[in-house]
C-alpha cells in the first residue's frame, strides 16, 4: 500500500518523494473508512514533516492547523507546527505551539515521546534566547 512506500521513502530521507505517497495513503484510508485515530496521526505527522523538511513550510502549517481542529489534544501536531514557525524565525508562535505540545504530552502515541526542542534544528536559532530558555525549563528540557 501507499503507506508502506511512503514510510520507506521517509526513512530513506526522500521526503519530497514521500509526500505524494502519504497524500495517497491518507486519502485512500479516509475513503475506505479504515482510518483509525492512531493511523491518521502517524500519516498526518509524517506527511507534515515531509512537507516541512522539503521546504514546503506553508503546506506543513496548513496540514497541522487542520489536523489540530479535528484532533486538538494530539501534541505532535503542535510540536511540528512549532517547528515550522521556528524555521521561519517566529519565536512567539513557535513558543505558543510548544506550550500546547507540552500541555497535551500525555496523549502522545504509546511508542512516541515529545522531542526535546534543544536537539531540534528548527529551534537552534532560539537557543540562548531568555524567553525560549525559560520555556524549555518550564517544559523540563
Amino acid at each position: 500500500t501507499q503507506s508502506y512506500l511512503a514510510h520507506s521513502l521517509f526513512y530513506q530521507k526522500k521526503y519530497a518523494q514521500a509526500i505524494p505517497e502519504y497524500e495517497k495513503a491518507l486519502s485512500s484510508a479516509k475513503k475506505s473508512g479504515k482510518l483509525n485515530l492512531n493511523y491518521q496521526r502517524v500519516l498526518i505527522d509524517q506527511l507534515g514533516m515531509s512537507y516541512g523538511i522539503s521546504g514546503k513550510i506553508d503546506e506543513s502549517r496548513q496540514l497541522f492547523k487542520a489536523a489540530i481542529k479535528g484532533d486538538p489534544k494530539y501534541p505532535l501536531y503542535y510540536y511540528n507546527l512549532a517547528c515550522g514557525y521556528g524555521e521561519t524565525g517566529n519565536l512567539d508562535k513557535a513558543m505558543s505551539n510548544l506550550r500546547m505540545a507540552y500541555k497535551f504530552r500525555k496523549t502522545i502515541l504509546p511508542d512516541k515521546k515529545l522531542p526535546n526542542p534543544r536537539n531540534d534544528s528548527s529551534f537552534k536559532k532560539f537557543l540562548g534566547n531568555e524567553k525560549f530558555e525559560n520555556l524549555l525549563k518550564e517544559m523540563d528540557f
